[in-house]
């Protein structure tokens, strides 16, 4: 009988323990600063809204364990939600003072289609609106850093190139590393990502990781949910519609893709592009720096808060006609020149 109590006793005193330990972590979240919120009502901008989400996510995730399964919490959701809450608070901060709205570009039509082979120096880009320098993620402070990023469109397809200068370039292939090292990941050494979406007011998009090893661009495609955590369809989406080539030289390394639009757009009725139509996209440069702290950086080629996955910060893309490389009247042309 005494063993009984104590048992249940004991199994009590785990209990208790529990649910303090949730609770805490619910005061905690509860705790968050509502400043985001009055901020993206006064900003109000778009590139912002995704941080509400996410923060409404995590303080209902720990409630509804909390509610749910108070016993069989799990110990990565007491220890990840103050972490992540810590990360969100940081980039809280940055959303209270952003006020870059996300652009609105037009690209030109090309003369014609370049050839991706990884040489920037043919004529076929000489029509295409460019971009030099680079911004960190997050930040509104324009880097001369001696970047280009190029974007163009001809026929069924959006063209773009970049050239990155870089003196410790480390590429690695595909999502999943390799057998022995599984950091060893596309995206954990230097490479492009390119954020694209066939519908501005529909939450799908595709991404695309590629360097200038890579055979084929690695490719996937998500959702986008009220939550503000995409959720991914295709680890491993195979398409004939995006293709990239890249080079590297001695001060860096170069890359250009073709992207068809109308391949991702199920509601298009023609793949031919016309001038006029509007995409979402952009793009996003993963830099390794074995030799500097940090150890990996991302740069994009204008204001882009968060991250690619942050739909509210992607560029808007419009299709115009083509324009003469001394057309300084541009409203994007050359701009850190």
């Amino acid at each position: 009988m005494n063993t009984g109590v104590a048992i249940h006793t004991k199994s009590r005193h785990c209990l208790s323990r529990c649910l303090l330990s949730v609770w805490v972590v619910v005061l905690l979240l509860m705790a968050i600063p509502r400043t985001i919120h009055a901020a993206n009502q006064t900003l109000r901008q778009p590139q912002t809204e995704i941080l509400d989400a996410r923060l409404h996510s995590v303080r209902m995730q720990v409630l509804r364990a909390a509610v749910k399964r108070p016993m069989k919490i799990s110990q990565s959701i007491l220890q990840s939600a103050p972490l992540e809450m810590q990360e969100l608070e940081a980039l809280q901060k940055i959303a209270q003072t952003w006020m870059t709205p996300a652009p609105e570009i037009t690209i030109p039509r090309l003369p014609t289609a370049p050839v991706l082979d990884g040489n920037l120096d043919e004529n076929a880009w000489a029509g295409a609106i460019k971009f030099h320098g680079s911004y960190a993620l997050s930040t509104e402070k324009p880097l001369d850093d001696g970047s280009l990023w190029q974007l163009g469109w001809h026929g069924k397809s959006i063209y773009g190139s970049v050239f990155f200068p870089d003196r410790d370039m480390k590429f690695y292939q595909g999502r999943a590393g390799d057998a022995s090292d599984k950091t060893k990941r596309i995206y954990n050494g230097d490479c492009l990502e390119v954020f694209f979406r066939p519908a501005e007011k529909i939450p799908y998009y595709v991404e695309f990781l590629m360097n200038p090893e890579t055979k084929e661009a690695w490719a996937l495609d998500h959702v986008m949910p009220e939550s503000g955590y995409w959720v991914t369809i295709h680890f491993n989406l195979r398409t004939r519609n995006f293709q990239s080539a890249g080079a590297k030289q001695k001060n860096g390394y170069a890359l250009e893709f073709r992207l068809d639009p109308g391949a991702f757009d199920w509601e298009r009725t023609t793949p031919e592009l016309r001038v006029g139509e509007t995409f979402c996209m952009t793009m996003i440069r993963i830099d390794c720096n074995r030799q500097e702290r940090p150890a990996k950086s991302a740069k994009s080629f204008y204001p882009l808060f968060f991250s690619g996955h942050n739909l509210g910060g992607h560029a808007l893309i419009r299709l115009g006609v083509a324009h003469s490389t001394s057309d300084k009247n541009h409203p994007t042309y050359n701009r850190m020149k």
